[in-house]
Protein backbone atom coordinates (compact mmCIF):
# COMPACT_ATOMS: atom_id res chain seq x y z
CA UNK A 1 0.00 0.00 0.00
CA UNK A 2 1.27 3.52 -0.63
CA UNK A 3 0.47 6.08 1.80
CA UNK A 4 0.25 10.20 0.37
CA UNK A 5 -0.08 12.84 2.34
CA UNK A 6 0.79 16.39 2.14
CA UNK A 7 -0.24 19.36 4.22
CA UNK A 8 -3.74 21.06 3.73
CA UNK A 9 -4.94 17.38 1.95
CA UNK A 10 -6.31 14.57 3.25
CA UNK A 11 -4.07 11.73 3.72
CA UNK A 12 -4.73 9.02 0.91
CA UNK A 13 -3.44 4.66 1.73
CA UNK A 14 -4.31 2.92 -1.27
CA UNK A 15 -5.29 -0.94 -1.51
CA UNK A 16 -2.61 -3.10 -1.45
CA UNK A 17 -0.74 -4.16 -3.91
CA UNK A 18 2.01 -6.58 -5.83
CA UNK A 19 4.94 -5.71 -7.50
CA UNK A 20 5.97 -8.24 -9.87
CA UNK A 21 8.99 -8.83 -12.09
CA UNK A 22 8.67 -7.58 -15.66
CA UNK A 23 9.06 -11.06 -17.55
CA UNK A 24 8.59 -9.56 -21.24
CA UNK A 25 12.69 -8.94 -21.17
CA UNK A 26 14.49 -12.05 -18.85
CA UNK A 27 17.88 -12.13 -18.13
CA UNK A 28 20.12 -15.50 -17.27
CA UNK A 29 23.51 -15.09 -15.69
CA UNK A 30 25.86 -17.52 -14.12
CA UNK A 31 25.89 -16.60 -10.39
CA UNK A 32 28.29 -19.43 -8.94
CA UNK A 33 30.19 -22.32 -9.73
CA UNK A 34 31.96 -21.37 -13.67
CA UNK A 35 35.74 -22.16 -13.95
CA UNK A 36 36.51 -24.79 -11.83
CA UNK A 37 39.67 -27.45 -11.88
CA UNK A 38 39.60 -30.88 -10.60
CA UNK A 39 40.84 -34.76 -10.79
CA UNK A 40 39.01 -37.13 -13.59
CA UNK A 41 35.56 -38.48 -11.83
CA UNK A 42 35.60 -35.92 -9.10
CA UNK A 43 32.78 -33.78 -8.12
CA UNK A 44 33.22 -29.72 -8.38
CA UNK A 45 33.41 -28.41 -5.06
CA UNK A 46 31.15 -25.39 -6.21
CA UNK A 47 27.70 -26.08 -7.74
CA UNK A 48 26.84 -24.42 -10.66
CA UNK A 49 24.01 -21.44 -10.28
CA UNK A 50 22.48 -18.74 -12.63
CA UNK A 51 19.89 -15.89 -11.41
CA UNK A 52 17.23 -15.46 -13.67
CA UNK A 53 16.30 -11.62 -13.72
CA UNK A 54 13.97 -9.12 -14.92
CA UNK A 55 15.72 -5.82 -16.90
CA UNK A 56 15.32 -3.82 -13.58
CA UNK A 57 17.09 -6.90 -11.78
CA UNK A 58 13.99 -7.73 -10.05
CA UNK A 59 14.48 -12.05 -8.68
CA UNK A 60 11.85 -14.29 -10.95
CA UNK A 61 11.07 -17.36 -9.59
CA UNK A 62 9.51 -20.75 -10.33
CA UNK A 63 11.40 -20.73 -14.08
CA UNK A 64 12.36 -23.90 -15.33
CA UNK A 65 16.11 -24.18 -15.83
CA UNK A 66 17.61 -26.85 -18.15
CA UNK A 67 21.32 -28.12 -17.62
CA UNK A 68 23.11 -30.53 -20.19
CA UNK A 69 26.56 -31.38 -20.87
CA UNK A 70 27.28 -29.55 -24.44
CA UNK A 71 31.22 -30.54 -24.88
CA UNK A 72 33.63 -32.92 -23.32
CA UNK A 73 36.88 -35.05 -24.07
CA UNK A 74 36.62 -37.53 -26.79
CA UNK A 75 35.89 -40.75 -25.49
CA UNK A 76 34.85 -39.68 -21.98
CA UNK A 77 32.21 -41.10 -19.57
CA UNK A 78 31.15 -40.88 -16.10
CA UNK A 79 30.34 -37.61 -16.20
CA UNK A 80 26.73 -36.46 -14.72
CA UNK A 81 24.80 -33.56 -13.15
CA UNK A 82 23.02 -33.69 -10.17
CA UNK A 83 19.96 -32.51 -11.39
CA UNK A 84 19.05 -32.08 -15.53
CA UNK A 85 16.54 -29.36 -14.46
CA UNK A 86 14.68 -27.02 -11.62
CA UNK A 87 12.99 -24.17 -10.46
CA UNK A 88 14.35 -20.70 -9.71
CA UNK A 89 13.94 -20.19 -5.82
CA UNK A 90 12.48 -16.58 -4.50
CA UNK A 91 16.17 -14.89 -5.11
CA UNK A 92 15.85 -16.16 -8.93
CA UNK A 93 18.59 -18.48 -8.45
CA UNK A 94 18.89 -22.12 -9.34
CA UNK A 95 21.79 -24.88 -9.00
CA UNK A 96 23.24 -28.39 -9.86
CA UNK A 97 26.77 -30.24 -8.53
CA UNK A 98 28.94 -31.84 -11.94
CA UNK A 99 31.02 -34.06 -11.87
CA UNK A 100 34.05 -34.66 -14.11
CA UNK A 101 33.93 -37.64 -16.29
CA UNK A 102 37.11 -39.94 -16.91
CA UNK A 103 39.21 -38.39 -19.56
CA UNK A 104 41.57 -35.45 -19.11
CA UNK A 105 40.09 -32.01 -20.76
CA UNK A 106 37.58 -29.40 -20.88
CA UNK A 107 33.84 -30.02 -20.20
CA UNK A 108 30.72 -27.55 -20.59
CA UNK A 109 27.99 -27.33 -19.21
CA UNK A 110 24.90 -25.14 -20.80
CA UNK A 111 22.52 -24.02 -18.66
CA UNK A 112 19.25 -22.25 -20.70
CA UNK A 113 15.62 -21.70 -19.79
CA UNK A 114 13.03 -24.11 -21.10
CA UNK A 115 11.19 -21.18 -22.62
CA UNK A 116 14.38 -20.43 -24.44
CA UNK A 117 13.68 -16.20 -23.63
CA UNK A 118 17.13 -16.04 -22.07
CA UNK A 119 20.23 -16.41 -23.80
CA UNK A 120 21.97 -19.40 -22.56
CA UNK A 121 25.13 -19.41 -20.34
CA UNK A 122 28.06 -21.88 -20.37
CA UNK A 123 30.32 -22.97 -17.51
CA UNK A 124 33.62 -24.73 -18.44
CA UNK A 125 35.65 -26.94 -16.25
CA UNK A 126 39.01 -28.52 -16.68
CA UNK A 127 39.46 -32.21 -15.69
CA UNK A 128 43.13 -33.12 -14.64
CA UNK A 129 44.72 -36.63 -14.91
CA UNK A 130 44.52 -38.91 -11.37
CA UNK A 131 47.40 -39.98 -9.36
CA UNK A 132 49.68 -42.19 -11.33
CA UNK A 133 48.32 -46.18 -11.58
CA UNK A 134 50.79 -47.34 -14.24
CA UNK A 135 53.98 -46.36 -15.86
CA UNK A 136 55.76 -47.63 -18.63
CA UNK A 137 59.56 -47.50 -19.68
CA UNK A 138 60.71 -47.54 -22.63
CA UNK A 139 62.84 -49.33 -24.88
CA UNK A 140 61.95 -52.48 -22.37
CA UNK A 141 64.50 -54.68 -23.61
CA UNK A 142 68.19 -52.87 -24.27
CA UNK A 143 72.02 -54.93 -24.65
CA UNK A 144 74.66 -52.23 -24.07
CA UNK A 145 78.19 -52.55 -24.40
CA UNK A 146 80.71 -51.82 -21.66
CA UNK A 147 80.84 -47.88 -21.55
CA UNK A 148 77.69 -47.32 -23.42
CA UNK A 149 74.32 -44.99 -22.49
CA UNK A 150 70.81 -45.43 -23.14
CA UNK A 151 68.32 -42.91 -22.69
CA UNK A 152 64.99 -44.71 -21.55
CA UNK A 153 61.65 -42.61 -21.81
CA UNK A 154 59.47 -43.11 -18.84
CA UNK A 155 55.72 -42.59 -19.01
CA UNK A 156 53.03 -42.44 -16.26
CA UNK A 157 49.14 -43.47 -16.26
CA UNK A 158 46.28 -42.54 -13.89
CA UNK A 159 43.97 -45.34 -13.86
CA UNK A 160 41.88 -44.31 -16.46
CA UNK A 161 44.93 -44.28 -18.93
CA UNK A 162 45.12 -40.28 -18.65
CA UNK A 163 48.82 -39.68 -19.08
CA UNK A 164 50.30 -38.83 -16.07
CA UNK A 165 53.27 -36.25 -15.64
CA UNK A 166 56.19 -37.62 -14.12
CA UNK A 167 58.95 -35.27 -12.50
CA UNK A 168 62.00 -37.72 -11.57
CA UNK A 169 62.18 -41.55 -10.75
Amino acid sequence: AITVSAIGFVSKTSASFQVLPDTKQIFMGIYGGNNQSGRVMTQMPNALSVRIMDKYANAIQNLVVIFQLAAFPAGATGYSLSHNSGLTDVNGIVATTFTLGNKVGTYTVTASLSSGLASAVNFYFNATPGSIATASIAPLISVLPRGAQQIFQVSGFDRYNNPVTINSI
